[in-house]
């Protein structure tokens, strides 16, 4: 049994007596390997950038894997210049300028480059604002004060106003 997970969950809904080996051979490479299949994970290699909150390291990881199941040829530092393309800004600008020559080395460099940046991010981060130490009675806000009511010009609330008992 070779299979496994969803591609093993998807053979046994196909599965039945006498399924030849070509039809399988078929449905699996049209599933799992077709040219739509294969330009997606294109896509996702060469024109997905690093998502602000994304982990460098997961990035780099996903990336890697996905060279290794479409471009198993390339070399580590022609990998290295594409994915560090790939990268937010902040850390593209501080990685450009160097080759590096096997995933080791770019995924430590990397990890100390975000880690240097998101240090530098905290500390640039508004701080909260002053805890009011006044008293409870004394933060309230003053009471409404009483506006002309402009049926009768009166200092008073509408359902206070004395014409309008009177109707």
């Amino acid at each position: 049994r070779a299979l496994e997970d969803e591609a093993f969950s998807w053979f046994r809904r196909i599965e039945r007596p006498g399924l030849p080996w070509q039809v399988f051979k078929a449905q699996f490479i049209a599933k799992y390997d077709s040219t739509t299949v294969r330009a997606n994970l294109r896509k996702r290699l060469y024109g997905r950038p690093q998502f602000p909150d994304e982990d460098a390291y997961g990035f780099i990881m996903e990336k890697w894997a996905l060279y290794q199941q479409l471009a198993p040829t390339t070399t580590a530092t022609e990998r290295s210049v594409n994915i560090l393309e790939l990268l937010r800004p902040a850390t593209r600008a501080i990685m450009r300028g160097r080759s590096y020559s096997s995933l080791e080395a770019l995924v430590e460099i990397v990890g100390q480059v975000e880690g240097d940046l998101r240090e530098d991010r905290s500390r640039n981060a508004p701080r909260a604002a002053p805890v009011d130490q006044r008293p409870r009675e004394e933060r309230r806000p003053p009471p409404p004060t009483t506006r002309a009511y402009y049926n009768c010009g009166g200092e008073h609330f509408v359902r206070n106003c004395p014409q309008q008992q009177r109707r």
